[in-house]
């Protein structure tokens, strides 16, 4: 019996990103990167936001003097339908960009963006993206 075939993984449910304000983080979140909020326990520090299905999600968690600080990579990547559009909509609103849209040697079109506590997301284009990477 292969010991893979039993207990693996079978996705990614969510992944934290640390910050100082949740409502705050929660309109840039929903009103710039416009996902939706899924899980609303701001009384338990932890909001999930995403899009209507239960994996994928990014958890939003205050800071509160102890672990993880805000700021820096999240390592995240998100799918934009046209990062072009998005990113002149954006720069409209004040949202700061660390790279504007631009074509990687892999041929997609690529920009990083910062939230309000400078959590760095990267931002990829769909119509830019080799099949491969939209699980096809």
């Amino acid at each position: 019996m292969n010991r893979r075939s039993k207990g693996r993984a079978l996705g990614v449910r969510s992944t934290e990103v640390v910050v100082t304000d949740l409502d705050r983080s929660i309109d840039f979140y929903t009103g710039i990167l416009g996902l939706n909020l899924r899980l609303d326990e701001r009384r338990y520090n932890w909001v999930e936001l995403g899009p209507d299905e239960d994996m994928g999600l990014i958890a939003l968690s205050e800071y509160r003097g102890e672990g993880r600080k805000p700021g820096g990579s999240t390592g995240l990547v998100l799918i934009v339908e046209d990062l072009n559009s998005f990113y002149k909509n954006a720069l409209k609103d004040g949202v700061v960009f660390t790279s504007p849209p631009g074509r990687r040697p892999w041929r997609g079109v690529v920009a990083k963006v910062l939230d309000p506590d400078e959590n760095e997301i990267t931002l990829l284009d769909s119509k830019k993206v080799s099949p491969w990477m939209m699980g096809a």
